[in-house]
């Protein structure tokens, strides 16, 4: 089972509700992936490669993600999710704008303001929703959840 978190960051360096989120993620169990996306954001993957217990950090380097406009970023997270059980974003404005984008367009709904990780978050998640008219998934429910960041104690830092 592996988890994605979405990085908040200014293209040098991670926002301190990304290191929250990652506390929570690593609260819920599996591979920790962070992804990272930006316009000349190498220094913030770099820092979230030293992050205790993330275990790879996917980066989209590309001009149009300069701004982490989330009409631009969301369609980059749906791409990139299919591959994962659970996408975690801080539940910052940046947070709060992007992650009903990529449940638009999914068929994911996302969770909000989840304060501490738990086993129970699959539970509670839905795997279709039903007034789009999908049907059922060949695949597990992605859960989407939003972290608040003072909620979660920031774990170690391998730095």
């Amino acid at each position: 089972m592996a988890i994605l978190i979405i990085a908040e960051h200014d293209n040098q360096s991670l926002k301190g509700a990304t290191l929250n989120t990652v506390t929570a993620a690593n609260c819920i169990g599996g591979e920790l992936h962070v992804l990272v996306m930006g316009h000349h954001c190498q220094k913030a993957a770099e820092q979230a490669a030293r992050v205790a217990g993330v275990a790879k950090v996917r980066v989209a380097d590309a001009e149009h993600y300069e701004h982490a406009l989330a009409e631009n970023l969301a369609p980059l997270v749906v791409r990139v999710a299919d591959e994962y059980t659970h996408l975690l974003a801080p539940a910052t404005t940046a947070g709060k704008n992007l992650m009903p984008r990529v449940a638009a367009k999914g068929v994911k709904t996302p969770r909000r303001n989840e304060s501490e990780g738990s086993s129970n978050y699959v539970t509670r998640c839905r795997d279709v929703n039903p007034s789009l008219g999908w049907g059922r998934q060949h695949r597990p429910a992605m859960c989407l959840h939003m972290v608040r960041g003072r909620a979660c104690m920031i774990g170690p830092e391998r730095w």
